[in-house]
């Protein structure tokens, strides 16, 4: 691997911990996570603190981690829409 080739990807990495702090400090965004995935690799994951409102439960602050489960509610239709039109397109 040549200097240049480690030095963009140590670019990447920097810019993907800046935009997860950026989204940290940015209170009203309420992001529950970032995951960066560069050419099929894991090169950023965060977790933060945040509101989770469940369907029929009071609003509360949750800190977020990788076992969090999140209520989804109709968020699956609009993948499963996403994902259909990228095929057709």
């Amino acid at each position: 691997m040549t200097n240049r080739i480690r030095r963009v990807r140590r670019a990447r990495i920097g810019d993907a911990c800046r935009l997860g702090r950026r989204l940290q400090d940015w209170k009203e965004a309420d992001v529950h996570a970032v995951l960066v995935v560069r050419y099929g690799k894991l090169i950023y994951e965060n977790y933060f603190t945040g509101t989770d409102e469940p369907l029929g439960g009071q609003a509360r602050s949750v800190t977020f981690d990788v076992a969090a489960k999140h209520d989804l509610r109709s968020i699956e239709k609009r993948i499963f829409s996403l994902l259909v039109g990228i095929a057709i397109g």
